[in-house]
């Protein structure tokens, strides 16, 4: 069987989600996200937000969001490992690099295992 041994979920609060996603703008030409004024002005005079990006709409994506990521993590306990992601970009980065290479509990076993054998 073939199971995750790591799951990384970033935790941001339903208010910093808002927040992030009414930044957002849409070029609906090419599809690509903006967070920030582009350069470029024709760019910017076609920017709009996307209706899926309302607080009503946003309030519905996260709270199934939430849902389901319970069952995922009620799925798979020794695999699920959280971070903050309201944490500066380079924290959130490094935090996710542990999570993936501390090795879990039964990792652990398996390697004294294996030591255990070769003796």
């Amino acid at each position: 069987h073939l199971w995750p041994t790591r799951l990384v979920s970033l935790v941001v609060d339903e208010e910093s989600v808002q927040e992030r996603a009414l930044s957002r703008r849409v070029d609906p030409v090419t599809c690509a996200a903006y967070y920030r004024t582009p350069a470029n002005e024709k760019v910017n005079a076609r920017l709009v937000h996307a209706e899926y990006d309302q607080p009503e709409k946003l309030k519905e994506r996260y709270v199934l969001h939430m849902s389901r990521l319970e069952k995922v993590a009620h799925s798979f306990p020794l695999a699920f490992r959280t971070v903050n992601g309201d944490l500066d970009i380079g924290d959130v980065t490094q935090e996710i690099k542990e999570r993936i290479n501390k090795p879990s509990p039964s990792e652990l076993a398996q390697d004294a295992d294996e030591e255990d054998q070769l003796r």
